[in-house]
């Protein structure tokens, strides 16, 4: 019955903007991230079809009290907990395939990233083997549409994340995939739009956005480089982590189209210590 309210009070109260049904979610946000994470041990159909609905608008909306919820059963010292905690959040990876695993006019996906982060992470993180089997097996039972769905979240955390937070992720990635070595774990296309972040095509006269940000200051794009070399560390820890994985990746036979083999091609060149290295690169 609560589980039902809430959902229809998030999703069906008509006489409510949506900026309002946010701000009840953040003035109860410990609440309501506590009553969806509960769902995901209650094994009934009709609460299967809301519970993920309902933990995504939540999400959407405030990360940070379910990271707290799940964070602290995984550091529970008792490892049947920290057990029951792995089984709730394989269910939450198994329902990236439903068609309730979507926020309509929302950038949902990037939400959703710490959720795997903890799920897989105990595949080494976990001081207790039956945690880490566990993991391990659950994970041998996904299909390649689950494999793709977060593929696609991880792409768009990619692009749309802060800097910090991207960074910690494609860190998290790297350690990800010598466990999954056929998993493209985010799209070339992502990798290519981060590394291509602060360049922009001159044949086209199109700037990016960091130089379109800059020149409302009146800066020009060489002093952006000056200052992403000189300020901007975790810009450049950015680049060469999504160097390091796609060396990875590419190491694996991951196929690649040739226009994205070119350009990672250019830019490891320039980062091994060939800074004059020019490429043009020609649209089709």
């Amino acid at each position: 019955m609560i589980a039902k309210f809430f959902h229809m009070f998030l999703f069906e109260s008509p006489l409510l903007e949506s900026y309002e049904v946010d701000n009840f979610i953040l003035r109860n946000g410990d609440m309501l991230h506590t009553c969806a994470w509960e769902l995901y041990e209650v094994r009934r159909d009709e609460i299967s079809s809301i519970r993920t609905s309902l933990l995504l608008r939540v999400l959407v909306v405030d990360m940070q009290p379910l990271n707290a919820i799940i964070e602290t059963w995984l550091a529970s010292p008792q490892w049947e907990r920290r057990l029951q905690a792995i089984v709730r959040l394989s269910r939450v990876i198994m329902d990236v395939t439903s068609q309730s695993f979507h926020v309509e006019d929302r950038q949902w996906r990037p939400a959703v990233i710490d959720v795997f982060e903890h799920f897989f992470t105990r595949m080494w993180a976990d001081p207790q083997e039956e945690i880490r089997v566990a993991v391990d097996a659950f994970s041998s039972t996904l299909l390649p549409a689950h494999f793709e769905a977060i593929s696609l979240c991880w792409s768009e955390a990619i692009s749309k994340a802060p800097i910090g937070e991207r960074v910690k992720l494609v860190a998290f990635l790297i350690q990800l995939h010598p466990h999954f070595p056929q998993w493209k774990l985010i799209s070339w296309q992502a990798i290519v739009e981060r590394l291509l972040e602060d360049e922009y095509d001159q044949s086209h006269n199109e700037e990016g956005p960091a130089a379109a940000h800059l020149s409302m200051y009146g800066l020009s794009r060489e002093f952006s480089e000056n200052s992403i070399t000189a300020e901007d560390p975790e810009i450049i820890q950015l680049r060469l982590s999504i160097l390091v994985l796609s060396i990875q990746m590419l190491a694996s036979g991951i196929s690649i189209d040739s226009k994205s083999l070119l350009r990672i091609k250019y830019y490891l060149a320039q980062v091994i210590g060939f800074p004059n290295v020019t490429f043009s690169f020609v649209e089709n």
